[in-house]
């Protein structure tokens, strides 16, 4: 027989529909987080991000204290400040000014004429001048094609097939004391409609500076190099 002294427990109706709708819930928050929500390289501040504040940032780059205006860094984890390896910036030729809000078109496109310069001041690992990069890397992957002076002050250089650089051109020059100026160039195609020049060089202070610009710009080479390195002489502070 029956114990009446037994309670007979049922679950409620609502637990189940419940249990189901958070599970949806939770679902949904993460298919929202994945496809829109900040990734990890957002958090740590590693997605270039421009920035038109002008706030000035205090850092140290090797031995080399630094004061950069925020709106010159391509990197928020640039604008915590404080010792860093190495920090991103850029700058518009021919003025070299930041990024702002009225000159935001040129950092959405990437068009062949696009003014924007890139450069990165950086602690050296392996401290090699451009006379050493190019007679101990270069110079012996060259093709045998003769040397092409050009307009501009630079020497045109192939380099031969079947190397890492075949795609690309070396353009050189010799500065006032007597060091090498090297520019590695991507060559113009159909792959690459918008090619980009680039050059490694180390400073005074031992730091390197490396930067690229469009190859339309390489006639104005001497300007775009004048231009950045007064930048990063401006942007040394005092207390050095």
């Amino acid at each position: 027989m029956s114990n009446y002294d037994e309670e007979v427990k049922e679950d409620s109706p609502w637990t189940y529909p419940l249990i189901i709708i958070g599970i949806t819930l939770l679902l949904s928050v993460g298919v929202f987080y994945y496809y829109f929500g900040p990734s990890l390289s957002d958090i740590r501040g590693d997605t270039p991000e421009a920035s038109a504040r002008t706030a000035s940032i205090h850092m140290a780059i090797g031995g080399t204290n630094f004061v950069i205006p925020e709106n010159h860094t391509q990197f928020p984890r640039a604008r915590r400040g404080g010792p860093r390896d190495s920090v991103a910036l850029y700058a518009l030729f021919p003025t070299f000014e930041a990024y702002t809000v009225r000159n935001d078109h040129h950092f959405i496109e990437n068009g062949p004429e696009n003014p924007i310069n890139y450069f990165q001041i950086e602690i050296s690992r392996l401290p090699m001048s451009e006379t050493e990069r190019v007679d101990l890397i270069y110079r012996e992957r060259l093709s045998d094609a003769p040397s092409e002076e050009t307009d501009f002050g630079l020497t045109r250089h192939e380099f031969a097939d079947g190397t890492a650089y075949e795609d690309q051109d070396l353009f050189l020059a010799t500065s006032d004391d007597g060091q090498m100026i090297a520019f590695i160039c991507t060559q113009l195609t159909n792959q690459v409609p918008s090619p980009n020049c680039r050059r490694e060089m180390i400073l005074p202070d031992g730091l390197v500076l490396s930067y690229r610009f469009k190859q339309h710009y390489l006639p104005q080479w001497q300007q775009i190099d004048t231009g950045l390195q007064r930048l990063v002489t401006n942007f040394r502070s005092p207390l050095n």
